[in-house]
């Protein structure tokens, strides 16, 4: 099964801030692309697999707040940057709304 077969939402590439809080602090993320699901963070240290951050998705002004899980991560290579695929676990129905509105505006 290719990687888009398995993908539950269309992504859309788009460079946003992402500010999150995990058990180490703050930090300051910038996104790639981000879908309905899920968004992807560049990040020069990415977190494990597994690790759960809140996160504040800056949608054109618009704080929406969800909680991710970090469903995989992957070093710097030379055709790659590093950075982390977080799948949003949680997230209320206002926020929801919000982000699928920014999505279809894209």
């Amino acid at each position: 099964m290719s990687e888009s077969e398995r993908r539950q939402h269309d992504r859309k590439l788009v460079t946003l801030q992402v500010d999150a809080t995990t058990s180490k602090g703050h930090v300051t993320f910038y996104t790639s692309n981000m879908s309905r699901g899920g968004v992807y963070l560049n990040a020069d240290e990415p977190a494990p697999p597994g690790t759960i951050m809140d996160l504040v998705l800056n949608l054109s002004g618009r704080p929406v707040k969800v909680k991710g899980e970090i469903r995989w991560s992957r070093e710097a290579s030379e055709n790659r940057p590093a950075g982390m695929g977080v799948q949003i676990v949680e997230i209320s129905e206002d926020d929801q709304k919000i982000l699928d509105e920014f999505l279809s505006r894209l």
